[in-house]
């Protein structure tokens, strides 16, 4: 597992590395916006989903540096 997200309803939806979907990782934005990642191989990064700030509660996995 590389990130694991508690949303508001208390449901956990998990993004687990694989050589299909890559690997993912996650961003806090100072909105509170979290925005999690995933790239895979040679490919561009990409946003793979976007949860406003009321929307989740936890997160916990691989977390990257502001760009």
């Amino acid at each position: 597992m590389s990130v694991a997200v508690v949303l508001n309803t208390n449901l956990l939806i998990e993004f687990d590395d694989s050589p299909e979907e890559g690997r993912f990782w996650y961003q806090v934005h100072n909105s509170g916006a979290l925005v999690v990642f995933a790239a895979k191989g040679g490919d561009a990064d990409r946003t793979e989903i976007v949860y406003g700030p009321a929307a989740w509660r936890s997160v916990k996995g691989n977390a990257s540096k502001a760009r």
